[in-house]
């Protein structure tokens, strides 16, 4: 129990941290970046990535559970990657985000105690002006019941909160880089965009995005449930659940 409790400060203690440090205009200031250092030197030291719940720096990602939210963790880049504005997630090497993230959704079902159906999974990357660290992560919950159901009709936009998504549909997740088709569709750099992926009951998966705008800051992790702050009591039983979940389905 102690340990746990130390852990959950030393994320606490880095992710407020954010905003201190060197970081220039061209590095935007990061609590999670430290924080998954911590984490891969851990297991390189002891093979416990603790404070996360897995470490995988050959394929480029680290799971753990965030403090807020009984259901949310989060992806995170080994990586030193700024965000969705970085332009190195869009090479043909770089990992798969979307698709470890959607491999660790396991972690979700176990927080919530139950399985969790695939259509009530999502996985969301903010705009740079949505989001609040400057580490490439990418939030692991359920959707919104009220979102999904407006998914279940279908139709080419999705409109939450008076925010405007574009809705399209992939097959996949494997082999596709959704930040650089992003890219080739919009012409531009995405930088202010929001990416959203949602699973389809009839297969497949919904891809939702939305560019910032007036009041419109692109975070689309609002369509996700929502992700009130964790007693420590709360975190502890979570993390201690979540031993194993990130692990990709067999």
């Amino acid at each position: 129990m102690a340990q746990a409790r130390s852990w959950r400060l030393a994320i606490a203690a880095l992710l407020l941290a954010t905003g201190c440090g060197a970081a220039g205009p061209s590095e935007p200031a990061s609590g999670l970046w430290p924080l998954v250092q911590r984490c891969i030197a851990h297991q390189q030291a002891s093979g416990d990535p603790a404070p996360c719940l897995s470490v995988d720096p050959a394929q480029g990602y680290a799971i753990l559970k965030d403090l807020r939210g009984e259901t949310q963790f989060l992806l995170v880049a080994t990586d030193r990657r700024w965000g969705i504005e970085d332009p190195r997630i869009e090479a043909k090497d770089a990992p798969n985000y979307f698709a470890a993230a959607w491999s660790a959704r396991g972690c979700v079902a176990r927080a919530e105690g139950a399985a969790v159906p695939e259509d009530d999974l999502s996985l969301a990357i903010n705009s740079r002006l949505g989001r609040s660290d400057g580490q490439l992560h990418i939030h692991i919950d359920r959707l919104r019941p009220e979102v999904a159901r407006e998914l279940g009709r279908g139709g080419a936009e999705l409109v939450f909160a008076g925010h405007a998504y574009r809705l399209r549909h992939v097959e996949s997740l494997a082999g596709t880089n959704l930040f650089a088709d992003l890219t080739q569709a919009t012409g531009t750099a995405i930088g202010d965009y929001t990416i959203v992926v949602a699973g389809d009951p009839q297969g497949g998966f919904f891809v939702l995005t939305d560019h910032a705008r007036g009041s419109d800051a692109a975070g689309g992790e609002e369509l996700q449930v929502a992700h009130p702050p964790l007693t420590h009591e709360q975190f502890t039983a979570i993390e201690q659940l979540g031993a194993g979940c990130a692990d990709p389905p067999k």
